[in-house]
């Protein structure tokens, strides 16, 4: 659509009948990749990431913590948190000032609570990451009341694992996430 306006790409989406809801998330995940290889060298990338995910346009996360277990060294690790309660000034210019947006979200008292956490892995010891009361019990204990989690291959037989809560996602959005969480494997940790 290219030179095209957004009234113009708006009319566009209502005729594919495409949901405004959908068409906003879609539209915000297909800006990571490019933020992703844009910023690479950025400290924090992974907060950066989860902030954008989290956003209102994007899925509407209350709370999402991003984890990443390692079998070979036995380690189940916080990576990112996102909390909307402690939102911070830059969540909705992330991408103008990277290198701030990035320390300041670190700062955050959820992100820097899941960044502390270190865990025997998960997966050496079979907990199953698509079905288990162990993951949502993590969720409620980092003070979520309905915890939700999506779950992912990763390089060298590391996984990653997203434990959120907020608005219910549709079957089309929750496929969205399904896929867009991989863009957290990219992120230098």
């Amino acid at each position: 659509m290219r030179g095209t306006n957004s009234k113009e790409q708006e009319m566009k989406r209502n005729d594919c009948d495409v949901p405004e809801e959908y068409s906003n998330c879609l539209d915000s995940v297909l800006h990571i990749p490019h933020k992703i290889l844009k910023y690479h060298d950025v400290d924090h990338l992974p907060q950066l990431v989860l902030h954008h995910l989290g956003h209102e346009k994007c899925f509407d996360f209350t709370k999402a913590a991003y984890f990443v277990d390692n079998p070979d060294f036995d380690h189940f690790v916080g990576v990112a948190g996102f909390s909307k309660d402690e939102l911070s000034r830059y969540h909705d210019n992330l991408w103008d000032d990277p290198h701030i947006a990035g320390a300041s979200i670190k700062k955050i008292a959820f992100s820097d609570q899941v960044g502390n956490i270190l865990r025997a892995s998960f997966k050496k010891k079979h907990i199953d990451f698509h079905n288990d009361k162990e993951v949502k019990s993590l969720g409620k204990e980092l003070g979520m009341s309905n915890p939700q989690f999506v779950s992912w291959d990763m390089k060298h037989g590391n996984h990653g694992l997203l434990i959120f809560e907020g608005r219910e996602l549709s079957d089309k959005i929750r496929k969205v996430l399904e896929q867009a969480v991989a863009f957290l494997g990219f992120c230098p940790i």
